[in-house]
């Protein structure tokens, strides 16, 4: 499988203009041979929790069409970050949109070693992080996740933002992991783009965008 890993600024708020954004790298995606395209935390509206609440949308937010209809015309699944309107607070959320016309979303849960247990259990070749993680965040993120890979004997793939997002500079550096925890590749703390994972043959490829 091709997964391709996006690492991007999003516009702090700016829905209508990040959905052009995610459509035209899906397309990319989609070119370089990926079969699922996964953007990092809070893509949608930017990571900006003062506004979570503002920009909080419903599963069937009419802003998402575009990307439910390339899920089906690319015959890619993108799996998107935005924040889900609840009756309380919002939930950091993914929403993914499947070739099929299916769509699924998960909700933020700090279970890391569970998820991972989960993910063996029902025979997944990877476990993929769509996060937002800071600079200073960045090397202690990348030494977790290998970890992880090594103790799991699992691939990880981690997305992550650049640039401004509340009150912090997005690290970027997103990458990929082995099962044996050695570093498929990564790009670095600036460049916008794809880093598309191949999990059979556990190598990945940078596309600057």
């Amino acid at each position: 499988m091709n997964i391709a890993l996006v690492q991007i600024q999003s516009a702090a708020g700016r829905i209508s203009e990040n959905v052009e954004r995610h459509l035209e790298l899906s397309a990319a995606a989609e070119a370089e041979g990926a079969n699922a395209i996964v953007f990092p935390e809070l893509s949608i509206t930017g990571y900006e929790p003062g506004l979570a609440q503002e920009l909080a949308m419903e599963s069937l937010d009419l802003r998402l069409a575009p990307l439910k209809a390339a899920a089906e015309t690319l015959a890619i699944a993108i799996s998107v970050g935005m924040p889900l309107q609840t009756n309380g607070l919002p939930l950091i959320s993914m929403f993914t949109f499947f070739p099929n016309g299916d769509d699924q979303i998960y909700s933020k849960l700090k279970l890391f070693v569970e998820l991972y247990k989960r993910a063996k259990a029902l025979g997944a070749s990877c476990v993929i992080a769509s996060a937002a993680k800071s600079q200073k965040d960045i090397v202690d993120a990348h030494a977790h996740y290998s970890k992880a890979s090594k103790k799991f004997s699992i691939v990880t793939a981690f997305a992550n933002a650049v640039g401004p997002a509340d009150n912090f500079i997005s690290g970027g550096r997103s990458a990929a992991w082995n099962e044996n925890g050695g570093l498929m590749g990564s790009m670095n703390n600036k460049e916008q783009g794809l880093l598309v994972v191949d999990t059979t043959s556990r190598t990945a490829q940078k596309v600057v965008r």
